[in-house]
């Protein structure tokens, strides 16, 4: 009788290879379409990019901080430099986030497959044609559309058009 074993090698990534990869897909945002980037923490929230703010509760109202460069879209950056130096502060920083609205000129829809947006997805897929536009994966799963904003501005719209799909505008990242 032969008996055989499979072992299952997991690789850990280099972290500096993760930090590098990222700061090139920021460079890619800027370079091909211009937009500002900033980094963002696990949770969603913007890290703070100063050394005062990050000494202190960073969970602070970050709107009406005397740092106002340091925080989110705040800080949103078109130079790569300045992303990279985020990043080597922050190495666990987990999202590359792109601010929404007037300002950058563009706006996202959003679905979360465990909030009920995969089936609101497929139906609306069923009903029109191909989204065809900029896509990112987003960490729950779903996806990320990109859109050029329309000539009026508008908020965000958090599953009242649909279960599930988020719109994001102003206010949005």
């Amino acid at each position: 009788q032969h008996v055989t074993s499979e072992v299952t090698v997991t690789t850990i990534p280099d972290p500096n290879e993760l930090i590098r990869a990222k700061v090139e897909r920021a460079r890619d945002y800027i370079d091909t379409f211009g937009w500002k980037v900033f980094v963002l923490g696990r949770d969603k929230t913007p890290l703070p990019n100063c050394s005062r703010c990050r000494g202190e509760d960073w969970t602070h109202d970050r709107e009406n901080c005397e740092c106002l460069t340091c925080h989110g879209f705040y800080a949103a950056t078109t130079q790569p430099e300045q992303f990279s130096e985020w990043m080597e502060l922050h190495p666990d920083c987990t999202l590359i986030a792109v601010p929404t609205g007037s300002e950058t000129g563009i706006f996202v829809m959003e679905y979360d497959p465990k909030n009920g947006g995969q089936e609101s997805f497929d139906r609306l897929m069923q009903e029109h044609d191909p989204i065809e536009t900029e896509t990112n994966r987003s960490p729950s799963g779903g996806l990320h559309f990109v859109f050029q904003m329309p000539n009026f501005d508008f908020g965000n719209i958090h599953g009242k058009l649909w279960t599930g799909i988020d719109i994001k505008a102003i206010g949005g990242l």
